[in-house]
């Protein structure tokens, strides 16, 4: 995830955990929380190609 975006730690875990409950993406609504707001679409599709590696997930996509 650092080689996509620094985020703080505590950012990067709720990341990870969000992306979990959704099945390996990050929802439309959790995109406009402070945390990620951010970010932009490639960002967050990169983070979560690096979560769905990580957990050997198998997005919606």
């Amino acid at each position: 995830m650092r080689d996509v975006v620094d985020l703080p730690n505590r950012h990067a875990d709720l990341f990870v955990r969000l992306c979990l409950q959704n099945q390996g993406t990050l929802s439309k609504g959790k995109r406009q929380l402070p945390e990620y707001a951010m970010l932009s679409d490639h960002e967050i599709a990169g983070l979560e190609a690096a979560v769905a590696e990580a957990f050997a997930l198998t997005t919606k996509r």
